[in-house]
Parts: structure tokens; sequence; C-alpha cells
């Protein structure tokens, strides 16, 4: 063990998936793990894109690994990539991971521009320690002719030690390079993006995100290097946005 600060980690970190950062004494203390971890959960992959090509991505991309990923909050944000608008949205987050599981949150929307997109569960909806469970995007146009669905899990794991750094970064770079060195891509990729949009110029973070992102997505079935690197620049172009959703019973 040994111990370093986050800006000296950061080169360390772009080899995200063998490290742990674990918070000791009010310093950070990096700690070598199995080269084989991965950010995915490991359970039978899902349709978490779909739809025909629009330029060089599907017309819907969910941000994650395509076997779900993990959090370490119970309220999480998800992200996912639209290619063709105006659409309607509806989003589903289920009580387990199967496709005949409960639906225990659901919201609806209509978006006139194609983009990033992101919903972060409100205070009212949990989610369930130690659960795999799935959530979903559907996307149909105005018309309601056409209809695409894509799902992928999510596993809220909660981890005091690697809570414990977090509350004590300074800002969500610091977090961001926390969660991705403990594996928890939604949390990792939230913070990542919510201090590119505050700092556009960040060149090291803007990397670090990249790395990120295929790190996660690259065993992807459905996505090429190119759709990869597509999807890489239009997170570098586009901010996502927050859509207006309506909850629905």
């Amino acid at each position: 063990m040994f111990g370093k600060s986050l800006n000296q980690a950061a080169g360390a970190l772009l080899s995200i998936s063998a490290l742990v950062l674990l918070a000791v004494s009010g310093s950070l203390i990096v700690l070598a793990q199995p080269r084989n971890q991965s950010y995915g959960l490991g359970v039978p992959k899902t349709a978490g894109t779909g739809g025909a090509t629009r330029g060089n991505l599907p017309q819907l991309v969910m941000l994650v690994p395509e076997d779900g990923a993990r959090t370490i909050s119970d309220r999480p944000t998800f992200y996912w990539y639209v290619g063709e608008a105006p659409f309607r949205t509806t989003f589903f987050l289920r009580d387990a991971n199967e496709t005949t599981a409960k639906t225990i949150y659901r919201l609806e929307a209509e978006a006139k521009k194609a983009g990033l997109y992101r919903v972060t569960l409100p205070e009212s909806v949990r989610l369930t320690s130690g659960e795999v469970q799935r959530w979903q995007v559907r996307w149909q146009d105005v018309r309601g002719v056409n209809q695409i669905d894509v799902a992928s899990a999510v596993k809220f794991e909660p981890n005091p030690r690697v809570q414990t750094a977090v509350d004590r970064a300074k800002n969500d770079l610091e977090k961001a390079r926390i969660f991705a060195a403990n594996l928890y891509w939604y949390d990792a990729f939230d913070a990542y993006t919510k201090w590119l949009e505050t700092n556009p110029n960040d060149k090291t973070a803007r990397q670090e995100r990249a790395d990120l992102v295929r790190a996660g997505l690259q065993s992807n079935s459905r996505l090429t290097k190119g759709n990869i690197s597509a999807l890489l620049t239009t997170l570098d172009k586009n901010n996502p946005q927050q859509i207006a959703l309506t909850i629905k019973d």
C-alpha cells in the first residue's frame, strides 16, 4: 500500500479496473485488484441499443455496460442517447431484472431534440440494496406508430469505505476518480459528466471519461469501435438534457 493524492493518481486511474481507493486517516490508499474485474455485473446481457443506425450510432443507446453496472447510490442518475427526434419517451424502473418484474416507477415525456438525456430518481423512489433491478427506456415517434425498447441492469451496492472517501472529496472530479477506481459505473459517469459541464476545457478529465466509456462499452456486442468513437464525439459536443418527466401510475 502507498498513499497518493488524487492528482498524483490521475495517470494510474486510466487503468481503473485494477485499482480501489480507500480512505484511511484522511489520505487515499490505492490497492491493486484482480484485472479480471469489470464494470459489468456479469448478469445476462440485455438489449441496451436499438433501432436503425442514424449517422454512426444506433437510434437508441444506453450509457452503461451491456450486462449492467453497480451504483453506490440508491438514487442514481441514468443516461441514454437518442438519435431521432421529435419523440415520446417512457422511463421504467422495475423491482427485479426480469422482463416480467413489477414496474415501481414510470415516467413519460416528449422531446424535440436528438441527443443525450438523463433521469435521476426522485426522493420517493429508492433502489433496493443488493438487488439487481431493470431500468428501461421506450422511444416512440410522435404518431405512436414506431416503438423501440431498450433495457439494462443496475445494482445498488453500498460501501462505507468508498462512501467515506467520496464524502471527503473536494469536487465532482475527485468523486469521479474514486467511483471509477471502485468500479461504480453509474456514479463515475455521472460525476465526470457533471464536472465537464462546468469545466469543459479540462482535457484530462475528458480523456478519463472517454477511457471509462471505452472500458464499459468495448465488450458490447451491438456496438463497434466506430460507434463508440461517435458516441464519445457526441458526449464531447453536448451536455445531457434533464427532460421534464411526468409520473404515470
